[in-house]
C-alpha cells in the first residue's frame, strides 16, 4: 500500500494547476515503528457491524455493534482527529501529523512524515473511491482529493486565511466542511482540480455550533451540533429540513456516523459513549468500551 500522506504533500506543493503524478520522495521506514498495529479478533472478523472511534491519545477501536463487544486495531502516540472507510475496505486515519492507510484485514498499516508546508491535518472522509483530507497550512485551510486506488492528489482548494476546518463530510462528488470559528459550513465541488469553497450554510443557522457531519439515508447532510442536537440539511438549498435527535446539553457531540443498512446514525458523544439512533430519532442501543477514551471521530463499517 502506498502512503496518502506522502502523496497528498506532492499534489499540494506543486499546486492546484500542476497536480503531481507521482509520488514525492523517499519513505522513512523508521517512522512506521512508532505504530502499533494488533491482530483483530475472530469476533470482529466475522461480525457486520463495525463502529471505529479515534481518540486523542491516538487509539483506534473497534466496536463491535452486533455484540457490544470491543477490540484494540491501531496506536499511533498521536493525536487522531478523524477517520473513515474507504470502498476497498481500507480504513483512513488522519492525526495531526499525518494521514494513514489501513488495510482492509487491519493489520498493515503505512505511514510517512509529510512535507513541512503542511503543517497540520485536521480530518478525513471517504467516498466513492475519494478520500477528502482537511490540512492547514501557514496560508490558511485546504482540502486536498486522493484517489483511494492510485494514491495521487486529483484535487486540491486554495487555502482559506483564519480557517481551521473542523469537521468533513463526502458524497456525490461534493465534499462539505465546518469551518472554525465561523461555524459556517461549505461545500466543494471535487470532481475538478482546484475545488472552489462555496457557502452552504451560515454561521447560526444551525440549532448550535455544528461538531460533526454525515451524509445520510435521504441523501442529505446530517449536521450534530452542540447542545446534544442531530438535524437535516439540504445539500442544494442549505436549508434545515427538521432535526432528527435532540438530547439535551448533556449530549456533547464529538463525531458522527450512518450505517445504510440498518438506517441508524451513530452519535459519538464527549463521553465516549455512542449512540445509536434510529430513523425516528429514537435511541434504541448505546455502546460504551473501557478502551475508548478522549474519543475524537468515529466511522461504520457493514459487512
Amino acid at each position: 500500500m502506498r502512503n496518502i500522506a506522502l502523496s497528498i504533500a506532492c499534489g499540494f506543493l506543486c499546486g492546484c494547476g500542476g497536480i503531481a503524478e507521482s509520488i514525492l520522495g523517499t519513505i522513512v521506514d523508521s517512522f512506521i515503528g512508532d505504530v502499533a498495529v494488533y491482530d483483530p479478533s475472530p469476533e470482529t472478523v466475522s461480525a457486520s457491524r463495525l463502529a471505529f472511534v479515534t481518540s486523542q491519545s491516538g487509539d483506534v477501536t473497534c466496536l463491535i455493534l452486533n455484540s457490544g463487544n470491543s477490540d484494540p486495531v491501531a496506536s499511533f502516540g498521536v493525536k487522531s482527529n478523524g477517520i473513515a472507510s474507504g470502498r476497498s475496505g481500507d480504513l483512513f486515519i488522519s492525526t495531526d501529523t499525518g494521514v494513514w492507510g489501513l488495510d482492509a484485514d487491519w493489520t498493515e498499516i503505512d505511514g510517512l512524515p509529510v512535507n513541512e508546508d503542511l503543517v497540520r491535518f485536521d480530518g478525513v472522509a471517504a467516498d466513492a473511491g475519494m478520500v477528502v483530507v482537511a490540512t492547514r497550512t501557514d496560508d490558511g485551510a485546504a482540502i486536498l482529493v486522493v484517489d483511494e486506488v492510485s494514491r495521487k492528489v486529483v484535487a486540491a482548494s486554495a487555502p482559506i486565511p483564519g480557517v481551521t476546518i473542523t469537521g468533513l463530510a463526502v458524497a456525490e462528488g461534493t465534499a462539505f466542511a465546518i469551518e472554525w470559528p465561523s461555524g459556517e459550513i461549505v461545500a466543494y465541488d471535487i470532481t475538478v482540480p482546484s475545488p472552489a469553497r462555496t457557502p452552504l450554510v451560515g454561521s447560526g443557522e444551525t440549532s448550535g455550533e455544528p461538531v460533526a457531519l454525515v451524509i445520510g439515508d435521504t441523501g442529505n447532510l446530517f449536521v450534530a451540533s452542540t447542545g446534544g442536537v442531530v438535524e437535516e440539511i439540504d445539500v442544494e438549498t442549505g436549508e434545515p429540513v427538521g432535526p432528527l435527535f435532540s438530547g439535551g446539553a448533556f449530549v456533547q457531540p464529538v463525531g458522527l456516523a450512518f450505517d445504510a443498512g440498518e438506517e441508524r446514525y451513530l452519535l459519538l458523544t464527549a463521553a465516549d459513549v455512542v449512540l445509536e439512533i434510529d430513523r425516528s430519532g429514537r435511541v434504541v442501543s448505546s455502546h460504551r468500551s473501557e478502551l475508548v477514551e478522549d474519543a475524537t471521530g468515529i466511522t461504520f463499517v457493514g459487512r
